[in-house]
């Protein structure tokens, strides 16, 4: 029997953590205030529209990168932005259109992460 998203990140959060990764629950959502108002939040939801298109990933955070000779040999913490999913995890297919929206807005976040030099994907628990 495959293991649940839930038993994947807590087995690759002692991973990540050993090598020393910060990585920290991003809850992302809305709720109604008192007044019945929306409040949004999550990193980067904005809004209804930017969330169909943009979503960041269940745990965002850093790890440590040593940069080369080149560039003064200092440490820098790398963004870094995983997103787990259950163990046997295969992309949505685009027939399955909620889940396959779903992960290509996290992908287009990804997207733009590794391009602005971070780190960042999704994590089903294999390796």
């Amino acid at each position: 029997m495959a293991r649940s998203e839930g038993a994947v990140s807590q087995e690759r959060l002692l991973h990540y953590d050993a090598l020393g990764w910060k990585l920290y629950r991003n809850n992302s959502g809305a709720l109604l205030d008192k007044r019945g108002i929306p409040v949004r939040f999550g990193l980067g939801n904005v809004s209804r529209e930017v969330n169909a298109v943009w979503k960041s990933p269940d745990y965002f955070g850093w790890r440590p990168r040593l940069i080369t000779p080149d560039m003064v040999g200092d440490v820098i913490a790398q963004a870094t932005g995983i997103d787990f999913k259950h163990e046997g995890w295969k992309p949505a297919p685009p027939t399955n259109r909620i889940a396959f929206a779903h992960e290509q807005a996290q992908r287009a976040f990804f997207d733009q992460l590794l391009a602005d030099g971070g780190y960042g994907g999704f994590d089903a628990g294999q390796g």
